[in-house]
């Protein structure tokens, strides 16, 4: 960076530099440091005051925390493929001004998976400054950036300064979160057209812009790194977007795509319902015992254990207890803001159907996960999320609109259920990120060994693990027909690390399985 010039300054002129990739010649360079050192140019705390006051989790705070918050800030600009945190000494946050970072999964068998593009204001890194074990995730720059860093320590203690802070925080996080349920939906489930479509549209709406007097949304995205999202090859991406270019839905420009037919692009991406009739159960009322067992487990749960006596009064008394059979689906509305749910017992499964009809089984939940809260934002997505149970389940039942309207009236309560959902969140993504990198082997074993360290069970005097899942249900969480897994499992099995039962497989040797998951040879 030239003397004298700010990151603020360069940020003004950054602009020229993604629209071309050739390097300004001697008397560009000279002209844009005379542009960048006039009085008139904001700087970088005047830019990062502007943004931030624009933001939801931050336009409330007085002028006395924006400042101490500003002085725990600093912008710096970054090329494409750096990564945001590799000067950081300390778990900072990161808010972007300009540019588009893409967010990086590693997955638990070591494959790195791109998992979301993330654009201006919004705030990435939150989960970095928790210590969770299961996140392995990484921000890089996917053009030319400019980021606010925000030193990890001193915003929480921005945030516990007022409680009202948590709660724009944990709005805007939440709200966050639904946007990347439904783009993540849309990059793993169906066949490539669906898939394609769903992800422009969903990144278009997120991150799109419109050009004064022009009607077409343009996306600053790669056709490599779209390519990258969905899983498949470049090759494989460009025949589907000169099919769309040619139908007159997109135009395809350098690093970019331009939306011109909304409509059309959102034909390909809708969903339905599943065809399968669920089975309903008689309601129940609750009884003064069931009452006394959704408090313990909420108490227990760690976003709703500082809840006061009133508050989880209001909250039981709109709740119910749900007992459900194997294979009842007890809410298809999780893409919606109708209910939340507390798993007490047993394990459920949240299933999306796609508009083609297929099922992808994304993750399996038991004792303890909180699900459905963040559904109650909006979102863009027509998906179609179905909670299922997968053995004899127990849940509670909570109207999602008095949960957030609780959370409101008492706006400390905000910090906990951030911290359990940022928590919930990191576990359920390194589940996810298990099932779709790698080969069909790596994925496979790498899936059972998760879910039975989270969900297995170990009889009294035997060493070995048991999992209640049928392959059936393991080949849909994998994308794979069943006869595809049917023949990873037994190749499995014949070396001593699993067998196979009804409905439950057995972990043998975890060892060897583990060995399995980060595999690099062909599956068999």
């Amino acid at each position: 960076m030239a003397p004298g010039v700010s990151h603020g300054q360069r940020w003004l002129t950054a602009g020229v530099k993604k629209q071309s990739r050739v390097a300004p010649c001697k008397e560009e360079r000279e002209k844009n440091q005379v542009a960048a050192t006039s009085s008139s140019t904001p700087s970088d705390k005047e830019l990062m005051a502007l943004t931030l006051g624009q933001m939801q989790g931050f336009s409330s705070w007085p002028s006395t925390s924006m400042s101490l918050l500003l002085a725990a800030s600093r912008l710096c600009w970054h090329r494409r493929g750096d990564s945001l945190s590799a000067s950081a000494k300390e778990p900072e946050v990161f808010v972007i001004l300009t540019g588009h970072v893409m967010q990086f999964e590693t997955s638990p068998n070591g494959i790195r998976l791109r998992w979301a593009l993330r654009g201006p204001r919004q705030i990435l890194g939150f989960s970095s400054m928790l210590s969770i074990e299961e996140s392995r995730r990484e921000h890089v720059a996917n053009d030319d950036v400019v980021a606010i860093h925000i030193a990890g320590r001193p915003f929480l203690e921005l945030l516990d300064g007022d409680p009202v802070r948590w709660k724009d925080i944990g709005r805007m996080l939440v709200q966050q979160e639904r946007d990347q349920i439904d783009t993540l939906l849309g990059q793993i489930v169906g066949g490539l057209s669906a898939r394609l479509a769903s992800t422009i549209k969903q990144l278009a709406a997120l991150h799109g812009t419109r050009p004064a007097g022009e009607s077409a949304i343009h996306l600053q995205l790669t056709q490599k790194d779209l390519a990258g999202l969905l899983r498949v090859s470049r090759q494989s991406v460009n025949k589907e977007l000169i099919g769309l270019e040619a139908a007159g839905v997109i135009a395809l420009k350098l690093n970019a795509i331009v939306i011109l037919d909304e409509s059309a692009l959102g034909k390909i991406t809708r969903s339905f319902p599943s065809s399968e009739n669920p089975k309903y159960e008689k309601e129940i009322k609750n009884s003064i015992g069931d009452i006394a067992l959704m408090e313990n487990f909420l108490r227990m749960n760690p976003a709703f254990a500082p809840w006061s006596r009133e508050a989880m009064n209001q909250l039981l008394a709109s709740s119910t207890i749900g007992r459900h059979s194997p294979g009842f689906v007890f809410s298809t509305d999780l893409c919606a803001a109708g209910h939340s749910f507390l798993v007490i017992s047993g394990e459920a499964m949240i299933t999306h159907t796609s508009q083609a009809g297929e099922q992808f089984n994304m993750m399996m939940v038991g004792p303890g996960i909180f699900v459905g809260v963040a559904q109650i934002f909006g979102g863009t997505s027509h998906a179609v999320l179905s909670l299922v149970a997968h053995s004899d389940v127990m849940a509670i039942h909570i109207p999602t609109s008095l949960i957030v309207e609780l959370l409101d009236r008492k706006s400390a309560l905000w910090k906990d259920m951030v911290l359990m959902s940022v928590r919930q969140s990191a576990v359920q993504v390194n589940m996810v990120s298990t099932q779709i990198a790698g080969s069909l082997r790596q994925r496979a074993a790498a899936t059972i060994e998760r879910l039975a360290a989270l969900y297995g069970t170990r009889a009294k005097g035997e060493s070995s693990i048991r999992l209640q899942v049928s392959q059936a249900t393991l080949a849909a969480m994998l994308q794979a027909n069943r006869q595809a897994a049917h023949r990873v499992l037994k190749a499995i099995a014949a070396s001593g690390a699993i067998s196979l039962e009804y409905k439950t497989i057995a972990i043998r040797d975890l060892d060897a399985l583990k060995s399995y998951a980060v595999e690099a040879e062909c599956e068999a």
